[in-house]
């Protein structure tokens, strides 16, 4: 929000489009990941993949996966 309100001051006649194209520069980029319809439960991870004929990935993190880096 801050580099967003500072583009603007520093901007000297800010059109509607410019304004635009600088607030879709910093929406975050499309992540395949996050649109998976992600199981907490892994009896419904097994239904579903049996349902479905595919294969489970499992991933476990200890802790909160959004304070450390790989």
């Amino acid at each position: 929000m801050f580099r967003l309100m500072l583009v603007l001051a520093l901007a000297q006649d800010p059109t509607p489009e410019s304004v635009k194209s600088q607030i879709d520069e910093l929406r975050p980029a499309k992540l395949a990941w996050a649109d998976i319809a992600w199981k907490t439960c892994p009896l419904e991870a097994m239904a579903e993949a049996r349902r479905s004929k595919r294969p489970i990935i499992t991933w476990v993190f200890l802790g909160n996966p959004g304070d450390e880096r790989c």
